[in-house]
């Protein structure tokens, strides 16, 4: 029965179009090919805490796999977009006629129109007609909407063990030796040397205390590291004493080059304060900072020139604001993770975005 339905809205579709073209019906030409050769979306609903918004379909590119007979968009779109009521623009090789499943079962066939809303809050089967009638191909159809908010952070406990910090970049490790010194190594640990300050009058303003180290890639300066290191020293007052060190590993053949400089944080709106139990991740490519009574949290966007109070990361609903020792680093999992070690409490936490996987 399905099969005599689906012939019969075929070849009355394909009279109907020819008679439409022309009315000398020797010139029209039919093709045997049959693919679909572009999908999108309109106008999309999204309903988040009860207030409706709209998205531009269009700006979620949807990819046609001819191989695998699939068509679906790798950028999911955001949480709470209403996927069940969609109106896509499909167009098909040579014209051919669009069809699509509009059940879970395939008992019906329904005539694909730009103008009907379609439920895509489950897979879809579209199937193409070659113009010819010769024969058809079948695309699965998926549009993907994340289940999660991206840019919410979510801590959970995680069981406690010891954490190892160490202070490197790529090609350098630091550490603060018995005298408070800073150094420098570039053999993995094996020999430690003094890295000096690029200028000799600010050395006194090294951090000797509660100091903190945080290293990434520099943007768009391939093979060099920006290093952040931070902490409080006896010659600055009121504020961290900051430094910043760039180093370069382009030439295999040579060590690596860079000297700390100072970042005199001269605007009072935008200082970071001298915290203790100092901590400094790169996380989502900002720099944030950890520290004192732990109830503010800082970031910096600007490669630790200027500093506020984020509003993107807070604390551990649950976290223990008595402990006196607390560590903050991340994985390679994208998690920050917070260690109170003198309580051996510990927490994870990640934004949602950054644990989806690239489809």
């Amino acid at each position: 029965m399905k099969l005599i339905r689906t012939l019969y809205l075929l070849m009355a579709t394909l009279l109907l179009t020819a008679s439409c073209n022309d009315t000398d019906s020797s010139s029209v030409i039919l093709y045997n090919d049959a693919a679909i050769t572009s999908f999108s979306l309109g106008t999309v609903n999204r309903y988040v805490n009860g207030t409706k918004t709209t998205l531009k379909g269009t700006d979620y590119k949807f990819y046609i796999d001819h191989q695998n007979h699939s068509i679906y968009n790798p950028d999911s779109l955001p949480v709470g977009c209403d996927a069940a009521h969609l109106l896509c623009t499909v167009t098909a090789l040579n014209n051919g006629q669009i069809l699509y499943w509009t059940e879970d079962t395939d008992d019906v066939l329904t005539h694909y129109s730009a103008t009907d809303s379609i439920d895509f809050s489950k897979k879809r089967m579209f199937r193409v007609y070659a113009s010819s009638g010769s024969g058809y191909t079948d695309y699965e159809v998926k549009v993907n909407v994340h289940q999660q908010d991206g840019e919410v952070f979510v801590w959970k406990t995680a069981a406690y063990t010891a954490p190892t910090i160490v202070w490197k970049s790529s090609k350098e490790q630091y550490r603060l030796s018995a005298a408070n010194k800073l150094e420098v190594s570039q053999d993995g640990g094996v020999t430690w040397a003094q890295d000096l300050a690029d200028d000799a009058e600010d050395a006194a303003k090294l951090p000797t205390q509660h100091v903190s180290l945080v290293s990434y890639p520099m943007w768009l300066s391939e093979k060099t590291d920006y290093v952040l290191l931070a902490g409080t020293s006896t010659a600055v007052s009121g504020k961290a004493a900051i430094w910043k060190k760039e180093v370069d590993y382009y030439d295999k053949d040579k060590k690596p080059s860079g000297k700390w400089v100072y970042l005199d944080q001269d605007d009072t709106n935008f200082q970071l304060p001298a915290l203790t139990n100092l901590s400094l991740i790169w996380y989502d490519k900002i720099i944030f900072a950890f520290g004192g009574d732990f109830k503010k949290i800082y970031e910096s966007r600007d490669n630790g020139i200027t500093w506020k109070v984020t509003k993107r990361l807070t604390m551990p609903a649950d976290f223990d604001y008595t402990s006196t020792s607390v560590k903050v680093t991340t994985d390679a999992d994208n998690y920050v993770w917070i260690y109170c070690t003198d309580k051996n409490k510990a927490w994870k936490g990640r934004l949602n975005r950054l644990g989806w996987k690239n489809q």
